[in-house]
């Protein structure tokens, strides 16, 4: 097949057409746009605020960072001395010696969903009953045990060691949840 003359500066003209829509998209239009002036910072409003970063997880960055290496996912601020799953697994809390809350934590992701406020040195040992509706903890201090509503994290009962030299370190709920051990040197049962 021959192409004519204006056959062939048709196909020539289409190809220079195509060749100018590329550039334009791809070179042109964004020089041209970042050579835009831009409203001076002191002139922007007062409500607009900062871009917030976030890393590969959706997780907010500090101020000033770029990335971050590792995850906030199960990052628990001070070691942990027990933990419990819900009963139905979808959350794990965590009591850690010196810290005064008990960190929820969503199974599935490894976000922290919330923390529950326990006494003032925090909870060393954390148990869930078995129908998952009540959280009990033995305090750092080790001389209470306090009983917690899992939903809302509200205490519902706390028990003081009233004897001399007996310390709580651990808990567990009996089988039937009515009936919460707490034991260190010495053993107590408490009704539920």
């Amino acid at each position: 097949m021959t192409l004519t003359p204006p056959a062939l500066l048709s196909n020539w003209l289409r190809y220079i057409c195509r060749c100018t829509l590329v550039l334009s998209q791809t070179i042109v239009a964004p020089l041209f746009l970042a050579a835009q002036p831009r409203e001076p910072a002191s002139k922007q409003s007062a409500d607009q605020k900062p871009p917030v970063h976030i890393d590969r997880y959706g997780d907010p960055l500090p101020e000033g960072a770029i990335a971050r290496i590792g995850t906030l996912r199960f990052r628990q601020t001070y070691i942990p001395s027990s933990l419990v799953f819900s009963t139905d697994g979808n959350l794990i809390f965590t009591a850690c010696d010196g810290y005064p809350r008990i960190s929820c934590w969503e199974t599935a992701t490894g976000k922290l969903a919330r923390e529950i406020t326990c006494g003032q040195w925090g909870a060393h040992w954390v148990t869930m009953s078995p129908d998952g509706k009540t959280l009990a903890g033995v305090s750092d201090g080790r001389e209470s045990s306090w009983l917690l509503d899992t939903a809302t994290g509200k205490p519902i009962h706390q028990m003081e060691c009233t004897e001399d030299g007996v310390t709580h370190i651990a808990a567990a709920f009996s089988p039937d949840g009515k009936t919460l051990a707490s034991c260190g040197a010495g053993v107590f049962s408490f009704g539920t």
